[in-house]
């Protein structure tokens, strides 16, 4: 039966769905031992059309519902709060609508919550500090508006939170500072504003920062480089000013410094120069002065992983020498008003 209804349309396995044998034999279904209790869905990219039938909420010994990649739609189902023992929710890239539902809030035992690239508005509940044992949040590329609530602080287990692509219009709260095993952190491109705050210097497993395409402003504070764990940092495309600290050199497991289209001042630290696992240097539209350091130049000759460096070293013009004279970029940039990249 193809109607929008039958989530199991097209089903690529030999073994399909709705047929009189027992659940536990159909495809993308996981039971316990004993075939008694479906404990896992998952069905993932399977071309899946429609909405999910109420009468999944009838299985209360589900730990994981696994339905990414496919064209579910409607609301997420208000009925997941009878999934007491759950773990997994796992919903990302379908077509679904509304607000997370509030009894998601509810399943304590959580560790992994991913509804990214869907179409989900509203904000996200200050509940979500009943969440502790969770480990992964993800809600990137839906349109979810609201603030980042202060009881983030309550997710001591997070390691990985991805919020990016949302319209939110939201400062960072001081909270971040408790989440003592978060590794990577996403907040691109949502409505970001104020500055990052000190305490993101607690968190010292952080090892991916992604806060690029916001409206950040301030420094980058020094607290950041307590993270000597750090491989990524993509800034970019914010309103930070003031230096770059000499600590960066304190990341020595950095391969990816973005900071490019900002109003940074100062010169470049020679320190940037101890990273010897970098491999992308983006420095490029900011107020640096003085030249790329050769520190970062021997860097690039001297070590067998390709360094890619963009800076501002291209001349506005014949007169004037360029912002940041450079011997070893890859792409030398005007940031003048109109200028442009070579």
């Amino acid at each position: 039966n193809a109607n929008d209804n039958n989530i199991y349309e097209e089903l690529e396995d030999e073994t399909k769905s709705l047929t009189a044998e027992s659940e536990c034999f159909w495809f993308g279904v996981y039971c316990n031992k004993d075939n008694v209790t479906v404990d896992v869905i998952e069905i993932v990219e399977n071309n899946l059309v429609g909405t999910l039938p109420e009468e999944l909420a009838s299985l209360t010994f589900l730990t994981g519902l696994k339905i990414p990649m496919n064209r579910l739609y409607g609301t997420l189902p208000h009925w997941v709060s009878s999934y007491r023992r759950l773990i997994t929710f796992s919903l990302y890239y379908n077509d679904f609508t509304g607000e997370i539902p509030d009894g998601l809030y509810e399943l304590e035992g959580l560790e992994i919550v991913d509804v990214a690239g869907n179409l989900l508005t509203g904000a996200v509940s200050t509940q979500i500090g009943k969440l502790e044992k969770l480990k992964f949040f993800g809600i990137m590329n839906n349109m979810m508006t609201g603030t980042i609530p202060t009881e983030i602080g309550s997710l001591s287990n997070l390691v990985s939170t991805d919020w990016g692509s949302n319209p939110f219009d939201t400062t960072i709260p001081t909270e971040i500072g408790r989440l003592g095993a978060i590794r990577s952190f996403w907040m691109f491109n949502m409505g970001l504003k104020g500055t990052i705050p000190t305490q993101i210097g607690l968190m010292t497993d952080l090892e991916d920062v992604r806060v690029d395409y916001n409206s950040l402003e301030g420094s980058i504070p020094e607290e950041i480089f307590n993270a000597r764990k750090m491989s990524v940092v993509w800034a970019h495309s914010n309103n930070f000013n003031g230096t770059l600290s000499t600590s960066i050199g304190q990341m020595v497991d950095l391969q990816d410094l973005d900071i490019a289209y900002n109003y940074l001042t100062g010169t470049i630290p020679t320190q940037l120069g101890q990273l010897t696992k970098l491999l992308n240097l983006y420095i490029l539209n900011n107020d640096f002065s003085g030249e790329v350091p050769k520190e970062i130049c021997d860097l690039k000759y001297d070590q067998s992983n390709f360094l890619y460096i963009a800076a501002d070293c291209l001349k506005p013009n014949v007169t004037f020498p360029p912002k940041n004279d450079c011997q070893c970029c890859d792409e030398c940039c005007d940031s003048s008003a109109g200028g442009f990249c070579v």
